[in-house]
């Protein structure tokens, strides 16, 4: 082939790879269309794993001691067509506590292990306990619509990061950054009594073949309270059994302790 073609044929490559090149996404559109992808999603499986230290007062007086969360993980099934949830977690840190709860037939059961245990048989509590909205717990839609509503508030707008693999799967990596300021206007319209003062990174790896979030890392630092690193991974539309337990495997009385993050205000 002649030099002059050769080079012409180099140029008119070029020029059609040029054209022919996809506009990237911003971090707004990956999410976006995450948010649409997950409307169709029937079951989930989640699993988490948790490290880092934190405050902890077991005494409820004078100041809380660090404690190393390393080893702390945690499971989910989730059926979203019949507002069903099953999460066990173990936190052996904590004089080895774990737990498992069923949120089925508007009933939230729960058990715990360790020296918080409160025996062989489940708790049985109204699904209002979960707070106003209930079962949210088993709509990752809701939740994922509510953080596209916030990311307006938000003093610096998410970012996308290099690809990386989820899995399988190719994912794009979206990066949000939450300073104190942003959770507190966030929580409430109104400003909060105990402002927070920490801040939270999160990295959302979103698969591209069907837009799904295929992990979430979660950093979250205080100085007061401590950081706590979160690695939580995502499986869709595997068959899950979720139950809620037999009239003899529940017991009466409430949990041996509060809860208040589970409380309704």
């Amino acid at each position: 082939m002649p030099r002059r073609l050769t080079i012409l044929v180099a140029v008119l490559a070029l020029g059609v790879g040029a054209c022919s090149t996809t506009p990237a996404l911003s971090a707004k559109d990956i999410l976006t269309k995450s948010l649409q992808a997950m409307e169709g999603v029937k079951t989930a499986h989640v699993q988490a794993d948790v490290s880092g230290k934190v405050s902890v007062n077991l005494t409820g007086g004078g100041s809380g001691s660090q404690l190393d969360i390393g080893g702390t993980t945690a499971s989910a099934d989730i059926d979203v067509p019949g507002k069903k949830t099953k999460l066990t977690f173990a936190v052996p840190a904590l004089l080895g506590t774990s737990g498992e709860m069923i949120v089925a037939d508007n009933a939230i059961y729960f058990k715990l292990g360790g020296l918080f245990g409160n025996g062989d048989k489940y708790t049985k509590l109204p699904a209002t306990t979960l707070g106003s909205t209930g079962g949210t717990v088993t709509d990752p839609t809701k939740t994922l619509a509510d953080v596209m509503a916030g990311l307006d508030k938000l003093a610096t707008a998410p970012s996308t990061g290099a690809d990386e693999k989820c899995g399988d799967a190719d994912c794009y990596h979206v990066i949000v950054k939450l300073t104190g300021e942003d959770l507190n206007r966030l929580a409430s319209p109104s400003p909060l009594a105990s402002p927070t003062t920490g801040n939270i990174n999160l990295d959302l790896f979103v698969r591209k073949n069907d837009f799904r979030v295929g992990r979430l890392v979660v950093a979250a630092s205080d100085a007061t309270t401590g950081n706590v690193n979160l690695t939580t991974a995502f499986t869709y539309d595997m068959p899950v059994a979720i139950q809620a337990p037999s009239p003899d495997q529940v017991g009466e009385g409430g949990l041996p302790f509060p809860i208040p993050s589970l409380t309704a205000p």
